[in-house]
């Protein structure tokens, strides 16, 4: 893993420590750990949501003119997600992080600290007609509704649905609810094994025209989070492009995730 650093101040910045971790990847995230920055840069005491890569290193001395790139050997472990979201928090004894700065939630923390960075980008590269479910988890206030949104995608000619625990239930705009049956409900079937009945296989939420985009509200999380199923399908004319998830509540957006998608050749 390789993390680029820029110092946008006139001085040398010295002793800047550097700390990076990952999570399975998703659209609003799970807090940090209760003793994290007390920790910091060392590991906190609660690691099963928040994983450090390494340990965290220092740059003696960085140029305001000369960006620096740090390299973290990873090898993702076998019970690691398909796909994983980055966090960097970078701090310096001459230019700290205020201690307002210094909350929990990805959410707001990211945004308003420019020390902190965060990369959540998934790369789908499956062949035509195949299916590609994978995972993909909602986290935040268990007691406010979540609107899933998906904005128009420049990804062309794909399948884009959700497949939701039993007993949820959404409003739809832009999404068609159809039953899983045949292929796709035997894909499911091997991805999700015995969990298969925790999920409500009688609704797929699938994206209406992925180019206008939808949005599935009055979602709920109970204990702060939600796995949901995600469905990918490239038609045989499918093209390469971007599509993107938000998770929203009425204060804002929560997190969101990019899905870059190229349709991989037929070797036929």
């Amino acid at each position: 893993v390789y993390v680029q650093l820029h110092n946008r101040g006139v001085q040398a910045a010295a002793n800047v420590t550097v700390k990076i971790l990952y999570t399975d990847a998703s659209a609003g995230l799970p807090d940090l750990p209760a003793d994290f920055w007390t920790a910091f840069p060392g590991d906190a005491g609660d690691t099963s949501h928040w994983h450090p890569i390494g340990a965290s290193q220092t740059i003696s001395l960085l140029s305001p003119t000369t960006p620096r790139v740090l390299e973290w050997d990873w090898t993702p472990p076998l019970s690691a997600a398909e796909h994983s979201c980055l966090l960097v928090v970078m701090d310096c004894p001459a230019d700290p992080i205020p201690a307002t700065h210094k909350g929990f939630v990805l959410g707001t923390l990211v945004p308003a600290e420019k020390r902190v960075g965060l990369k959540n980008l998934h790369v789908v590269s499956p062949p035509p007609g195949s299916f590609s479910w994978t995972p993909f988890w909602f986290w935040g206030n268990s007691k406010q509704r979540h609107t899933i949104k998906l904005p128009p995608a420049s990804a062309l000619g794909w399948r884009i649905g959700f497949v939701f625990p039993k007993g949820q239930e959404v409003e739809r705009d832009g999404f068609k609810a159809t039953k899983l049956t045949g292929p796709l409900l035997e894909a499911l079937k091997q991805r999700l094994g015995d969990h298969l009945g925790e999920y409500d296989t009688r609704s797929l939420y699938e994206v209406a025209n992925p180019a206008k985009g939808g949005a599935l509200s009055g979602v709920t999380l109970p204990k702060g989070s939600l796995q949901t199923m995600l469905l990918l399908v490239p038609s045989s004319g499918a093209t390469a492009g971007v599509v993107s998830i938000f998770q929203e509540t009425a204060q804002g957006i929560v997190g969101g995730s990019k899905f870059v998608l190229r349709p991989a050749q037929s070797t036929s």
